[in-house]
């Protein structure tokens, strides 16, 4: 199972659409991170 997850995980790297999703994800998960990090009282206001 580890060599077939392994293997599609390096066949996605071989198009450009798909690292610039992945990309994307990254820069949406740190400006995220930021974001909370400078207001952790919204977290906890519901």
């Amino acid at each position: 199972m580890y060599a077939i997850a392994r293997k599609e995980f390096l066949n996605m790297f071989r198009s450009f659409r798909s690292i610039a999703v992945i990309l994307l994800f990254v820069i949406v998960a740190f400006s995220m991170s930021s974001f909370v990090k400078s207001n952790p009282d919204l977290l906890f206001k519901f």
